[in-house]
Order: structure tokens, then C-alpha cells, then sequence
């Protein structure tokens, strides 16, 4: 599945599930202050940023690659700085964050390269001593699961892969391969746990917090020779296709926000500030998403919960 792929997908879907890998706000919140500049990175329809803005954490960013889902996000959370990201590269400058969550994301990306470029920029927005939090599905050892994942390999080369009806390709992980993939931040927590799916099923995972010792271009050693770092400079020909600079990323929030980078290509009308009624007519035609926002007032399975927005 190729980034356009992967966003079609994630569009397709937007209003019509829910997401389901808990915070564990008494895990996260040993870590992070209440003042930290928070990215939740995939952060989807806005889930785990309403959770912290009723938490009381007041610096908080989204960015996700799908623009539905920002749109949804937007509205839920309106005191988030939200942002449509341009596949893997993060648009923000280097040590922005105290904070870089990531949750179910991982799964989606199934390639390990794709998932050092991801890692490698968190480390870059991380200022020295920032915490990245992430939660994550593991392999399982039933019968069902043991099946897709041979599919898989058959057809990807690797164990752990496993298409879904919609059509998206997900992965799941080795426990060595996830503390591998994190080996150049210090290690605060990595616990195993059992994590409900979107689509109703259960699944082993994970939650692993890091912390940053300042950026690096240094990738973690390599294991059977698999996992490498690029060398991931801004230049054109780093960018695999859906990645380059003449996929414009935009800013919902125009004002406070931190420092934005340009990415390669882009010219400064391309940083366009936009509004979510803007950003809906782009993404659906001016209409509203298909589905009610997963746990609105609007979501028949919620009608009866006082569900707020997050000022």
C-alpha cells in the first residue's frame, strides 16, 4: 500500500470507527508534565487529544495523513493546533516537543525502513530529554492470526503482515524487533499488554515510554541485518513516491503554533491556513462526514452520554 493508498484508506474510514489502544494516563502522566508541548502524532479523529485536553494539558498538536480524520479532530478538539502531515516526514522544526505520542500507528506502517524514517523524525522534533510514548500490537500465537500472518509473509516477505477486508495491509510486531526499532532512546517502560482491535477482536500489544538523549543520526544496530536508518536529509530524492514536496501539508491553526519547516518543492503559498468548513468542502464535497464523530452526542451508540467538546 503506497502513502495515497494509505490515505484513501484512512479517509474511507473516518466517522466509521473507533479507535481503541487506551492512553494509560497514569503510565503517560509519570512522565510528562502538564505543560509540556504535546504532538500526538496519527492522532486520527482527535480521541487521545480530548483526553489530554480534559486532563488539563493545554499545549496540543495533531497531525495525521488523513484530511478527514483532521477535519474530525478539529472539531472535537478545537484548542489543538492540528496539522495534515505529508506521509512519514513530521512538519515541524527540530526540538519542538516534549512529547511525541504514537498510538496504533506503527501497525499501519508495515515496511521496518518506513518505520526508522518515522522513528528517526521523532527524534529530530523531540527536544533533548522528551518523552515518546507509544502503544502497539505484538504478534499472536492463535490459530486465526498464525494463518494471515503466513499469508502474509507469502506475499510481503515478512511475518506479521496481514491484509483486512477493507484492503489495508496491517503488521504486528516481534517484542525484540519493537525494542530494536526504539534502541536510541533510554528505555523507561515497555510492558506487554492485551489490546481490543477496531474491527472487535483482541490482539497481544505493547506500551513502550523513551526518552530522548538529543538527536542523532546514529541508527540502533541492526538485527539480521533488517533494520537500518536512512540518511534521511532534505533532499528530493529521500522521499519515496507520496512523500515529496508537492504534497502540500496545511495548517488548521494559524496562530502560536511552533515553528514549521518547508519541505522540499514547496513554495510558501503551500503552508495555506485553512478552516474546517474549507477543509471538509476539499475532502467531501462540502458535506458533512458520512458517519457521526466516534463518541459525539451524534453517535447513536452515545446518545444518552453528556459527551463534551474540548475548548
Amino acid at each position: 500500500m503506497n502513502q495515497e493508498e494509505h490515505k484513501k484508506y484512512w479517509d474511507s474510514i473516518a466517522g466509521k470507527k473507533k479507535f481503541t489502544i487506551s492512553l494509560r494516563q497514569d503510565l503517560l502522566f509519570s512522565f510528562v508534565k502538564r505543560d509540556a508541548e504535546i504532538l500526538d502524532f496519527g492522532c486520527g479523529y482527535g480521541r487521545t487529544l480530548a483526553e489530554l485536553a480534559e486532563a488539563g494539558f493545554p499545549k496540543l498538536h495533531g497531525c495525521d495523513i488523513s484530511a478527514k480524520m483532521v477535519a474530525q479532530a478539529k472539531s472535537y478538539v478545537p484548542s489543538a493546533h492540528l496539522t495534515i502531515n505529508p506521509g512519514l516526514i513530521i512538519p515541524f522544526a527540530d526540538a519542538t516537543f516534549d512529547c511525541v505520542i504514537l498510538l496504533a500507528v506503527l501497525t499501519s506502517i508495515i515496511s521496518d525502513k518506513d518505520q526508522a524514517v518515522l522513528v528517526k523524525q521523532i527524534r529530530r522534533v523531540l527536544k533533548p530529554g522528551g518523552i515518546i510514548y507509544v502503544g502497539d500490537f505484538l504478534l499472536n500465537d492463535d490459530q486465526r492470526n498464525i494463518e494471515r500472518y503466513r499469508q502474509g509473509e507469502a506475499r510481503f516477505g515478512r511475518y506479521g503482515l496481514f491484509e483486512i477486508e477493507e484492503g489495508a495491509t496491517l503488521r504486528h510486531h516481534d517484542p525484540a524487533y519493537v525494542r530494536q526499532l526504539f534502541a536510541g532512546f533510554e528505555e523507561l517502560r515497555f510492558e506487554t499488554v492485551v489490546h481490543p482491535t477496531m474491527n472487535g477482536n483482541q490482539s497481544n500489544g505493547f506500551y513502550f515510554v523513551g526518552r530522548s538523549t538529543g538527536p542523532s543520526d546514529e541508527a540502533p544496530a541492526e538485527e539480521n541485518g533488517e533494520l537500518q536508518f536512512p540518511d534521511l536529509s532534505f533532499e528530493d530524492d529521500d522521499f519515496e513516491p507520496g512523500m515529496s514536496g508537492d504534497t502540500p501539508f496545511f495548517e488548521l491553526v494559524p496562530d502560536e503554533k511552533p515553528e514549521r519547516i518547508q519541505l522540499p518543492g514547496q513554495t510558501s503559498d503551500a503552508l495555506q491556513a485553512i478552516d474546517t468548513s474549507a477543509e471538509l468542502e476539499n475532502t467531501s464535497g462540502g458535506q458533512p462526514p458520512e458517519a457521526p464523530l466516534p463518541d459525539s452526542p451524534d453517535d447513536p451508540e452515545n446518545k444518552d452520554e453528556d459527551v463534551p467538546r474540548y475548548e
